[in-house]
């Protein structure tokens, strides 16, 4: 979110068999507590993945998440939020169903009041439900795949070649979408790897961060690069 200070509200970690097309998914909660920076003295700067984006762009995003799991990761992709709200937007929003009330934080305010039901969807609420699925606490966590479901159903049905193009031509990344357009991947199965389990809440100097054990994420590295 540029109007946030560059903070980034949610992070996906993608792995892609290209021969079963099985996509593997598992997000970050912001609050996940990494390494960002490097201090004057030389030491690691330790802070919430949120702020990592401020301390190098999405190169540095990259390198957070991939110490945290010590799992290589080749490509990265930003997308800004007024981006996600503009594809929303030209879809006519997203529907998306919910079991119950819930009350979600936000990003451009404090929270979004969602009724049990069908919800209709702008880009910043499709994300503020994305990051609550991240989180498996206010929404199930199998919500995360849903949600990215719905929303490349719709990409596929309603979002022409040339939309798609002038689309990623507006995404930060360091690598070229043509293929994607030009091969069109194809993906039949996208599973998530869940992290509710392994959250430890923590607090150092004062605040509020998510910490994991060791053998917890050696469990996620190896469920992201296993397709079944």
């Amino acid at each position: 979110s540029k109007e946030m200070d560059n903070r980034v509200y949610l992070n996906l970690l993608l792995t892609y068999n290209k021969h079963k097309k099985i996509m593997n998914i598992v997000s970050f909660p912001t609050n996940t507590y990494v390494p960002i920076a490097k201090n004057n003295d030389g030491s690691t700067l330790n802070d919430k993945l949120l702020f990592a984006y401020q301390f190098g762009g999405a190169e540095n995003v990259k390198t957070a998440v991939s110490k945290l799991l010590e799992f290589p990761i080749d490509n990265y992709a930003v997308i800004d939020l007024e981006t996600i709200s503009t594809l929303v937007d030209s879809m006519n929003g997203i529907d998306y169903g919910l079991q119950e009330d819930i009350r979600v934080r936000a990003i451009s305010q404090v929270a979004f009041e969602f009724k049990q039901g069908t919800n209709h969807l702008n880009g910043e609420q499709l994300v503020s439900l994305m990051m609550a699925a991240t989180e498996g606490i206010s929404l199930e966590e199998e919500n995360l795949v849903n949600l990215m479901n719905a929303v490349m159903n719709k990409i596929e049905n309603e979002i022409s070649p040339t939309q798609l193009k002038e689309l990623f031509n507006q995404i930060e990344a360091n690598t070229s979408f043509n293929h994607l357009l030009e091969n069109q991947t194809e993906i039949n199965t996208i599973k998530s790897v869940p992290l509710s389990d392994g959250m430890i809440p923590s607090v150092v100097e004062g605040r509020y961060y998510i910490k994991y054990e060791k053998e917890f994420l050696n469990a996620v590295s190896e469920e992201l690069t296993t397709f079944n």
